[in-house]
């Protein structure tokens, strides 16, 4: 492995999650380890957490990974999962789906394969030897140990392109067909170099740092004086799940996102002063059937208690219907912007605005009205809804501007320990500010103006922002009127970029130019998911959503393939 940046693994059956344990077990104890560990697992119906502890607990190096590994193990829904270790070093990509499936939809491959004995038919070995490279090692455990393969198995093998042979109770093997496999995909997709990200929004950074995980040298540029002055620069934001009946796109690429969002949080903020996992109560306007909320699984969405709805000061309120949402958090954008800018590898600079993009050469080359930035073989245009002008792409982008109302709270206030949203958002209790977790204050928001470009705040808004709390949360609004009406009230205001379809877009425009915008509302949820999927894109690397899911992020966007972005 010592050669390889990444190292990639499939094993078609999880069950008690061993394999993965002891990949990642040797990963660690490897001082030529690759740069990454990538490993890609399929289970149709997962084990429990309690399980995986259980399996490990007799071996004292992998109890810890199992019970680092249960704490990630929840939601795990139909679809595809990614759990991520050793700061994103260590992924686990698991497909909760059969195998053939996933052989047949999902775009991979590995260096290694962990065969079950139930999966090496004819049919799925072919399917196997797809996501192979030359060269890729093959295990399979075997029931009987010491027994030969028998003929029909070593046939099946054999014309599939693996050179097998048994060794006690494990056969062993090789991908080394007589055929030039025919793979589209590359085995291991960009070279690291030099790359530019445009735009230091949560967008921006996100992709930055993922990229800067995989071996890039990444300078990150924007017009501003600081990171995260646009639509990112919101004071605190609700990080929840998307939750609909009939299980939509959205639905599930929030899900996606939330998770790897709070994965981030936990490695990268602190915990009470930049973000806190609280949950949220979502009020709906249509009654929610108990039943589609089981199918999304408890773990992200349920009915709430009956404590929850008295605690956000709805007990009483006639024909209510609301979801919670376990997985909610409300973060500051900025502080994890500003967490992704100062990981190694990456250069931040201000103050550097970028009016042209052109292709001379080998590289991608920025200027300004001043004269030529910077130039790197990659660029990645986050500049949200200046994106398409600088890539030239045929983009559907539209401003969005939003006005937050927030205030000071204190012990007269009885508000509930977690976020109230649905129409609007109030979040309470978030340190007043990043450095002080005793002073509280309280926000609510927001207003919702199309192709409004104005940044400046309204006392307007503000009364529409009070309307909203009221519909909202009529408790919260009540204690709040005299804080409305009083004056003392602050806001932000600003533009968000968003798609005609609500979906972000992450996208190669043309080769070696790429676009990640249109996190609306969502960027919380969307940034590091759209730079996984970017990443993934680039190198070659298993998905962190299914193909369906990652090509939904992609419309069509390529311009005029001669003329200059």
């Amino acid at each position: 492995m010592a050669a390889l940046r990444q190292w990639r693994v499939l094993e078609s059956r999880l069950q008690n999650g061993l394999g993965f344990l002891a990949a990642w077990r040797d990963w660690k104890g490897d001082p030529d380890r690759p740069q990454l560990l990538h490993y890609v697992a399929v289970q149709a119906n997962p084990v429990s957490p309690a399980y995986l502890v259980a399996a490990a607990a007799h071996d004292a190096a992998l109890a810890p990974l199992a019970a680092e590994l249960a704490n990630q193990w929840f939601g795990l829904t139909p679809g595809t999962h990614r759990l991520t270790f050793e700061a994103g070093r260590v992924t686990l990509t698991l497909h909760v789906n059969e195998l053939r499936d996933v052989l047949r939809h999902e775009p991979f491959v590995v260096d290694a394969v962990l065969l079950d004995e139930r999966d090496c038919d004819l049919a799925t070995l072919k399917a196997i030897g797809r996501h192979c490279r030359r060269g890729s090692r093959m295990e399979m455990r075997v029931a009987v140990t010491g027994a030969p393969l028998s003929a029909t198995m070593q046939r099946d093998f054999t014309q599939c392109g693996f050179v097998v042979e048994a060794r006690g109770g494990v056969v062993q093997g090789v991908f080394d067909p007589v055929w030039q496999p025919k793979n589209p995909l590359p085995p291991y997709g960009a070279t690291p170099s030099r790359c530019v990200v445009v735009g230091a929004g949560l967008a921006g950074a996100a992709v930055a740092a993922s990229l800067a995980l995989r071996g890039w040298q990444v300078t990150v540029l924007d017009a501003a004086d600081e990171p995260a002055t646009g639509g990112s620069g919101v004071p605190v934001a609700l990080l929840t799940p998307h939750f609909s009946p009939d299980a939509a796109l959205l639905s599930r690429l929030a899900r996606s996102g939330v998770r790897a969002t709070v994965l981030q949080a936990r490695q990268l903020l602190r915990e009470g002063l930049d973000w806190r996992l609280a949950g949220s109560l979502e009020r709906r306007a249509e009654p929610v059937d108990p039943r589609t909320l089981a199918a999304s699984g408890h773990a992200w969405s349920r009915v709430p208690t009956a404590a929850q709805i008295a605690a956000a000061g709805l007990a009483g309120t006639k024909d209510i219907s609301a979801v919670w949402h376990e997985q909610a958090a409300w973060i500051r954008p900025k502080a994890l912007v500003q967490a992704w800018l100062t990981q190694p590898g990456i250069e931040w600079r201000g103050n550097t605005r970028v009016c042209s993009i052109q292709m001379e050469g080998s590289d991608w080359v920025l200027r300004n009205a001043a004269g030529e930035v910077a130039r790197a073989p990659l660029i990645v245009v986050a500049a949200a809804l200046e994106s398409s002008a600088l890539t030239g792409a045929c983009a559907p982008l539209q401003a969005v501007r939003g006005q937050v109302s927030w205030g000071q709270q204190d012990a007269s206030h009885a508000f509930a320990p977690f976020a109230v949203n649905g129409g609007g958002h109030f979040i309470p209790a978030v340190p007043h500010t990043s450095a002080i977790a005793s002073e509280m204050a309280w926000f609510t928001g927001s207003t919702f103006d199309r192709d409004d470009m104005q940044r400046d705040e309204r006392a307007s808004d503000h009364l529409a922002n009070l309307e909203r709390l009221r519909a909202l949360a009529p408790g919260v609004a009540a204690q709040l009127e005299s804080a409305f009406a009083g004056g003392s009230v602050r806001g932000w205001a600003g533009v968000r970029c968003a798609s005609s379809n609500r979906r972000p877009i992450v996208s190669q425009v043309r080769p070696g130019l790429w676009m990640s915008t249109a996190m609306g509302s969502r960027g919380l949820t969307f940034a590091r998911l759209c730079a996984e999927v970017l990443a993934a894109h680039l190198h070659a690397e298993p998905l962190p959503v299914e193909l369906r899911l990652a090509e939904s992020l992609a419309p069509p966007v390529g311009g005029d393939a001669n003329a200059p972005a």
